[in-house]
Formats: structure tokens, sequence, C-alpha cells
């Protein structure tokens, strides 16, 4: 009787198992729920156990019970905000101790713009910041 109870434990520990590890393989190894096996799967799996050995790191754990007397004090963000000064016409800054806050506000900023001609013949025109190098050709062409 005892011997029947531990093949029926084998059987369920075995179902268990492969449910999980089918789950596992349909996400991690098969791409896009098709029979294609990933090409970069060794460095899916490679980062899987870094990530997960970053979690379990012991240095790490203990860094979290650990307070060092050194740290910066914090700053509301409305004492940020009542110190925005504008540095652009649409960009506002302020900072205090290590702590900095930037506003953009696309719709006050000035803008220029340049047209670029692709190398697939489509023509494209950019906006950018006036005062500053308009962004490379280069930059559009892999798009």
């Amino acid at each position: 009787m005892g011997n029947l109870i531990h093949k029926y434990k084998k059987v369920v520990v075995s179902l268990v198992l492969a449910f999980f590890l089918s789950g596992f393989l349909l996400k991690n190894v098969f791409f896009a729920d098709s029979q294609l096996i990933r090409p970069n799967f060794h460095v899916l799996l490679a980062a899987r156990v870094r990530l997960v050995w970053q979690k379990i790191d012991p240095t790490r754990f203990l860094a979290r019970f650990i307070k060092p007397e050194d740290v910066p004090e914090y700053v509301e963000y409305e004492e940020l905000e009542k110190s925005l000064q504008t540095v652009a016409p649409g960009v506002s800054a302020s900072s205090i101790g290590n702590y900095s806050l930037m506003e953009y506000d696309t719709n006050n900023v000035q803008w220029t713009s340049v047209k670029y001609t692709l190398g697939n013949g489509e023509l494209i025109e950019v906006q950018y910041p006036d005062g500053t190098e308009p962004p490379p050709k280069e930059l559009f062409e892999s798009f």
C-alpha cells in the first residue's frame, strides 16, 4: 500500500514539474509560440541567471539593512518647483544639493526646421531647438 502511494506521489510531482517546465520553455526557449527555437536563448538565459544572482547576492541583501550615516536629506518636490529658473525659452531648471528638476514646455521652445532627403528618396522635415546644431542626416537613415 505504501509503495502505491509512493508511486502516485512520483507521478504527481512529475506532472507538476512537467507543467512548469513546459511553461518555461514556451516563454523562454521557443520563439513567439512557434516551433522555432529562439536563436539568442543562451544570452537570454544568462541574463536571467545574472538577474536572479543579483537579487540573491549576499552583499546586496545585507546592504538593505545597513543605513549609512551620510544619506542626503530628502528634498520635497515642491521646494524644487518653487526654485525653478528659466534657462532657455521653454526650459526651466532648479537644483538643491544632489537633487535637480528640469521642466520642458515644447510650446514655448523656438523651433527651426531642416529638410532631409533620405537614401530611399523620402523627404522628411526635422525640427530642432533654435540655437543648436541640427541632427545629422545619418541619424534618420536607419529609420
